[in-house]
């Protein structure tokens, strides 16, 4: 009666770690998915002639096609519908501008920082990183944060930011590296 009561105990755990596999559920998170497919994509470079600046973007970003505005680049990343752990798309922007108002280097940190509300900034020889919870038209965006390089070049200031879900920061590291390296 104990072998039997064993055998099936055993059984069950084992039908429920084996059957899961040949229905073909998937249990790896999706952050964990989108890290490795940031990882393993090609890089792909995009220029900007009107102010002679390009990025590096990974292949899996798909190119904004309604973002018209000149010189200014949308990618996006958007989880299919089946992973329900999902929290939303990942954004990474390109742009550039004309610095009309002639401000310092310190002076655009600090007109950023009360745009943005960053949890951090470092100062950088010709510009700045910032980081922090995302905000839009000042509120706050639940769940959400952004990584920001800004870079001014003569009258010109360069940009180079992702905006993401939290949680989501270890499957950006490559992302943000490229951020944290890159030069207009």
């Amino acid at each position: 009666m104990r072998r039997f009561l064993l055998c099936a105990v055993l059984g069950i755990i084992l039908a429920t770690a084996i059957i899961p596999s040949f229905k073909g559920e998937d249990t790896e998170p999706y952050v964990e998915k989108l890290g490795r497919l940031i990882r393993l994509s090609r890089l792909q470079t995009v220029r900007d002639d009107d102010f002679g600046f390009s990025f590096k973007c990974p292949t899996c970003f798909h190119a904004d096609e309604y973002d018209s505005i000149p010189s200014h680049f949308r990618y996006v990343i958007y989880p299919p519908s089946i992973y329900r752990d999902a929290e939303g798309e990942v954004e990474l922007e390109c742009y550039a501008s004309i610095n009309n108002e002639g401000l310092t280097l310190q002076l655009l940190a600090d007109s950023i920082e009360k745009q943005v509300h960053p949890s951090s900034r470092k100062m950088l020889e010709d510009g700045f990183i910032v980081a922090g919870p995302l905000y839009m038209e000042g509120s706050r965006i639940p769940g959400h944060y952004f990584y920001a390089k800004y870079v001014m070049r003569q009258k010109a200031v360069f940009v180079y930011s992702i905006s993401y879900p939290e949680g989501y920061d270890s499957a950006l590291e490559r992302v943000k590296n490229l951020i944290d390296e890159w030069q207009p």
